[in-house]
């Protein structure tokens, strides 16, 4: 029996440094390397990657130079890939797909705008692979239309597969957060593989749909389903329309652990603990910690310097006052970074402004963190037709 296997791959986010850390971009590339080295263990026929395959639809030239180091990898094994754009990946106006610049590399984009599929036979089983990328906002109300299209298509064929970069409610919360319900979704397909979710998730509930997750941590608020279920990959094998999956681990991403109960007195002794926590790498984690009660920062702050085992997030979160709002802490956290960079630079004004680019960026807005500094050094950025201009 001809068996079609391939490997459902998501949310890589190529180019990303979290926390501002190059480290961070060096993990990313290296979880998808492994990624890679894992479709070729696995033999499979493809990979279907299901969105946000970049961080920002503006890669930077390391990140370009790194995805097509990969594609040249699995191209070589005749393995094609098949990716759709998440809402990262798709241009903020109207420019070309970073992915698309790779076709010659057997990297197929399918479905910018609207659905769109294409048959491929392996050991003479066929299987439909179809594609929607992301679709929110103002095109939201297309959404059930195009995987009506999808679900009309699907019922042609034995064997397909859905890409499709959506937060589907309740799969993912709060429903107001989401762009489709389950109900919504197409009922035809093998297998449904879907992007954009972080933590993976797999249901079998009147169809096989799954999030595959993410090949890093992105935030801490994905550190708990790390922790659980660890980030990974799915092999699918496909056959006559019925799916086996099977889950793969991977052992590359960097240990990440966050501790929100300590105190100034026991949060040495919660990080030691860390220290006994089996690993699957040798990477030294990285520990975010949130420290409450009556404290000198700066003496907190020097003692987590020196601990050389662990990569500790900064600043560390510290509540000076169990009573305080969150509000109150983000204030004083933000009053204390400006401080910060104030005594660096010398100078209010540019740590106002390096206050102001931080969070510009952390935001992804790398054009008007630009524009900040031109307009800080008193130039006029005309971006229409690229004219600089001073006053």
């Amino acid at each position: 029996m001809t068996v079609v296997r391939f490997m459902h791959v998501s949310d890589t986010h190529l180019g990303a440094k979290e926390y501002s850390m190059d480290v961070r971009e060096l993990d990313v590339y290296e979880a998808f390397s492994e990624t890679l080295d894992i479709a070729i263990d696995e033999r499979v026929d493809f990979i279907a990657h299901s969105g946000d395959l970049f961080d920002v639809w503006s890669p930077s030239n390391r990140s370009l130079t790194e995805f097509k180091n990969f594609a040249r990898k699995i191209n070589e094994k005749n393995i094609p890939f098949f990716v759709i754009l998440g809402d990262h990946d798709r241009p903020k106006r109207v420019d070309y797909p970073a992915a698309k610049i790779f076709d010659f590399l057997g990297v197929h984009l399918l479905g910018t705008e609207e659905f769109q599929h294409l048959s491929r036979s392996y050991g003479g089983e066929e299987i439909m692979i179809g594609g929607i990328s992301n679709i929110k906002g103002l095109r939201r109300e297309n959404l059930p239309v195009e995987y009506k299209k999808a679900d009309l298509e699907a019922s042609n064929h034995k064997n397909s597969i859905l890409l499709s970069h959506q937060a589907v409610f309740p799969y993912f919360y709060p429903q107001e957060a989401c762009e489709i319900d389950k109900s919504q979704l197409p009922s035809s397909f093998s297998y449904l593989a879907f992007g954009h979710v972080h933590d993976s998730f797999l249901t079998r509930e009147g169809r096989t749909f799954a999030y595959a997750g993410s090949t890093e941590i992105a935030s801490s608020s994905e550190i708990r389903n790390y922790l659980r279920e660890g980030k990974g990959v799915n092999i699918v094998d496909v056959t006559r329309g019925e799916v086996d999956i099977k889950r793969i681990r991977l052992k590359s991403t960097r240990p990440q652990f966050n501790i929100q109960d300590a105190t100034p007195d026991d949060y040495l002794e919660k990080i030691d603990l860390l220290r006994h926590v089996e690993r699957t790498n040798e990477k030294k984690p990285l520990v975010s910690i949130t420290i409450t009660g009556e404290c000198n920062p700066s003496d907190i702050i020097s003692n987590l310097r020196k601990i050389d085992d662990f990569h500790i997030r900064f600043p560390p979160s510290i509540r000076t006052g169990t009573e305080a709002s969150k509000e109150e802490v983000k204030n004083r956290m933000e009053n204390s970074i400006i401080q910060y960079l104030e005594r660096y630079f010398g100078d209010h004004g540019m740590a106002e402004l390096a206050d102001s680019v931080m969070k510009t960026i952390r935001s992804e807005e790398q054009g008007a963190a630009f524009s900040l500094i031109l307009k800080k050094l008193g130039i006029e950025f005309l971006e229409e037709n690229n004219d600089h201009r001073l006053p």
